[in-house]
């Protein structure tokens, strides 16, 4: 185990005592050969969500990395797995998570759930927001003030990545958040 690693492992600890006021992650139920079979495997949200850390760090230094696919039923707890290494990447390097999300509902409800566990560097842009909120929020991601951003498919053909993030941040992840947009909307 290099130490990088096992610092990641401490700060995600951190991240799930903070936020979710826990000491453990769940077991989910996946399809171990989903493509061959329908028998299933338990994994914890935990081994997930290293997966994920493990992937962005070694992109960041430069070393072969590969994207993560997860799908899982309602209430698995899939929002979890991405969450935790977005506050992770927030706080360890100043990066930005961008959650592609077609529901403004759902928008609504994780950040306001992660508001309410004391993440206050999250938000959402979708066409319930003017465009003076719009910009507010953009002017915040600058000012480094935005981590989490929640958008719609829609506001990503309207408005080039780049917009979202300036000259002054870096992604760390971006999250496709319900299957279907990959099939709905393409690239």
């Amino acid at each position: 185990i290099s130490f990088s690693f096992i610092v990641s492992v401490k700060s995600l600890q951190n991240i799930l005592n903070q936020y979710w006021e826990t000491d453990s992650f769940r077991e989910i139920d996946f399809y171990e050969k989903p493509d061959i079979n329908l028998n299933k495997i338990k994994l914890s949200q935990g081994t997930i969500i290293q997966t994920i850390v493990d992937q962005v760090e070694n992109a960041i230094r430069h070393n072969k990395f590969q994207d993560v696919f997860v799908t899982a039923p309602t209430g698995a707890g899939k929002s979890m797995l991405y969450q935790m290494p977005a506050i992770y990447l927030a706080q360890e390097y100043g990066l930005i998570t961008i959650v592609i999300s077609p529901l403004k509902s759902l928008m609504l409800d994780q950040v306001r759930q992660l508001k309410e566990r004391g993440v206050d560097f999250v938000e959402y842009i979708n066409s319930d927001l003017s465009q003076i909120q719009k910009q507010d929020i953009l002017e915040s991601i600058q000012k480094r003030k935005t981590s989490i951003l929640y958008v719609s498919p829609e506001f990503l053909l309207a408005y080039d990545i780049r917009a979202l993030v300036g000259n002054t941040r870096k992604i760390g992840l971006i999250v496709v958040d319900e299957a279907h947009l990959v099939t709905t909307w393409g690239r």
